[in-house]
């Protein structure tokens, strides 16, 4: 029979917690000249010391030492705010040579002797182009900020020492050093330190591809110390220890930190015990974690960091073509100037060949300010506004375009920058780090090679099998059909085939009575299916890796026959060069290799 507390942190009785807001009184008593001129990223210790919130369950949260010193764990991502908006869009808008030019010329012409019409008429074409430009912006700082919000609002569990249980609290409430419950396929909220799994072993696989790009799954692992509690019920607050860990970096690959636990023993952190925020948790039913770095202090966050003002190649070339209006006008201008020099004011006046001489500097300034306001029309006060009209067409049509429709995520095409569409099709260089990321990575098992003897695969008659379909080597088969040796070197490269690669374990839960589940083998490399296929091809099957774990140290190969199974006595290893696995295993006869 289920206890009511085992009722109680089941994910189905969990309820929404909104935790109270720090008071407005309590905000302003803690404002101090150095926080306020401070950077907001100084921190002093060497270590950062976290002390999980579990074990303070009477404290108010906006009262606790992890609330007030580190951040918490909403984003934004936006550029302006209510009170930057106007400042910083005119600073960005006035980084276009035209919008400089024309406030110039509206500005000349309030003085009394240089303007031609109403001195406020210059300014209507102007500030309506800025003003278009400005809503523009508005609306796509406001979808970023909608999209900020919807992140903020999902929802994980949390576990809270009053209920003794784990309820949904939204990602933006979570602090340093909750303990937070993921699901598999649920994404994860912080950075967070693994100490419990679903797995007996304490392995979890998650997806970094929101993070790096990489589709494989990465294999992470609970801390040595926080095992014994995947092998039991875990009550949260069991977890006694105080952590220890590096101030935020960039860095993906650089995590370090130690926790210390009440009974004296401690575990170093490494990359391998952390999830970064945006991954997905894979092939693991759950996993509960305490969080290391919450928000803007996240690797995600630190390598995204807020929005920039993007300016496209085009915006650019419209600078340059501006600045070559400009000195059109200026020749024009001066040209005009010589003729308003050297003939006559009126008609009908003889000329005066003393004119130059008593025409003063300033006179000669004001004529040619006046001149250049009369020819301003030189300049396309309409080419912005045309430019952003097709850009918002352009942005229409793709998102309505069904070649870009995403089937799996039932997605059309998105785009979170109004400035940049133009820049998708004038793509001149990608950089790649390695093949297979931009190209179609398809692994077949095509022949091998035993003890210098080449296996040839046989011919697949026309419009029989697929070309995915592995082809098999009937020499092989016979051979091994007839009895192989167990130290034979046909059975040493299969089982080395078998057992050299990163293949791992996941057994599905069944459905139903009649399901009883089923084994489904993964690796954490495209690299890995050919191992799988070609042992499929020449053996009766493909091997069985004996034990539950994910990382299996017994496996067993089906032969014609006999059923050989061997113990791994030393996990798999890979080296750069090459990409080389080796491994260590026992033979029958207690030999190691």
């Amino acid at each position: 029979m289920t206890s009511q507390r085992a009722q109680k942190t089941h994910r189905r009785t969990s309820t929404q917690w909104n935790p109270p807001s720090r008071p407005v009184l309590d905000r302003f008593a803690s404002i101090s000249l150095p926080t306020l001129f401070s950077p907001g990223d100084d921190y002093p210790e060497k270590d950062r010391l976290i002390q999980p919130n579990i074990h303070e369950p009477d404290v108010p949260r906006y009262r606790l030492q992890n609330y007030r010193i580190y951040p918490h764990n909403d984003i934004s991502t936006t550029k302006y705010n209510l009170f930057t908006f106007i400042p910083l869009n005119l600073y960005y808008q006035l980084k276009r040579v035209a919008n400089i030019y024309l406030l110039l010329i509206a500005g000349l012409q309030f003085i009394p002797a240089l303007h031609i019409a109403s001195k406020y008429v210059g300014l209507i074409p102007i500030s309506f182009v800025m003003f278009l430009t400005a809503l523009k912006d508005a609306y796509e700082d406001f979808r970023r900020h909608r999209l900020d919000q919807k992140i903020n609002h999902t929802r994980c569990h949390v576990w809270d020492s009053n209920e003794g249980r784990f309820r949904k609290m939204r990602w933006e409430n979570i602090i340093v050093g909750d303990v937070v419950h993921l699901s598999n396929d649920e994404t994860i909220p912080a950075d967070i330190l693994l100490i419990k799994s679903s797995d007996p072993e304490g392995q979890v696989f998650v997806e970094t591809a929101n993070l790096d790009g990489e589709t494989n799954k990465k294999q992470l692992g609970v801390l040595p110390g926080c095992r014994r509690f995947c092998a039991k019920k875990f009550d949260a607050e069991q977890f006694n220890a105080t952590v220890f860990c590096g101030h935020p970096t960039k860095e993906i690959q650089k995590i370090s930190g130690r926790v210390e636990y009440a009974d004296g023993s401690k575990d170093s952190i490494r990359k391998g015990n952390v999830m970064l925020r945006g991954c997905q948790v894979r092939d693991t039913r759950y996993v509960d974690g305490i969080v290391l770095y919450a928000g803007k202090d996240t690797k995600a966050m630190l390598n995204n960091g807020n929005a920039k003002n993007k300016r496209s190649s085009l915006e650019a070339h419209t600078n340059r073509f501006v600045l070559f209006c400009i000195a059109i006008l200026v020749v024009i201008t001066a040209i005009s100037m010589g003729f308003y020099l050297t003939t006559p004011k009126k008609l009908g006046v003889p000329y005066w060949p003393d004119a130059l001489q008593h025409f003063s500097v300033v006179d000669a300034l004001l004529n040619f300010v006046s001149l250049a306001i009369n020819f301003q029309v030189l300049i396309p006060i309409s080419l912005y506004i045309s430019i952003e009209v097709i850009r918002g067409a352009q942005l229409w049509m793709m998102s309505l375009d069904v070649s870009m429709y995403h089937l799996e995520q039932d997605r059309n095409f998105v785009y979170h920058s109004l400035n940049i569409p133009e820049e998708l099709g004038q793509i001149k260089y990608v950089l790649s780090d390695k093949t297979g990321t931009l190209t179609e990575n398809r692994m077949l098992f095509k022949h091998c090679s035993i003890a210098g003897e080449r296996f040839p695969p046989d011919v697949v008659p026309v419009g029989g099998e697929s070309e995915k379909s592995p082809r098999t080597s009937r020499r092989l088969q016979e051979m091994m059909s007839a009895g192989v040796p167990p130290d034979s070197a046909i059975q040493s490269f299969f089982f080395a085939l078998a057992v050299c690669n990163t293949v791992f374990v996941n057994k599905q839960q069944a459905v139903d009575t009649v399901d009883d589940g089923y084994f489904e083998k993964g690796g954490d490399s495209d690299k890995d299916a050919p191992f799988r296929v070609g042992n499929s091809v020449f053996y009766d099957s493909a091997p069985t890796y004996v034990n539950s774990s994910p990382n299996p140290t017994c496996v067993r190969l089906d032969l014609r026959p006999p059923h050989v199974t061997t113990p791994i006595r030393q996990p798999t290893s890979r080296w750069n060069w090459g990409n080389r696995r080796a491994l260590s295993r026992e033979l029958p006869r207690g030999q190691t290799v």
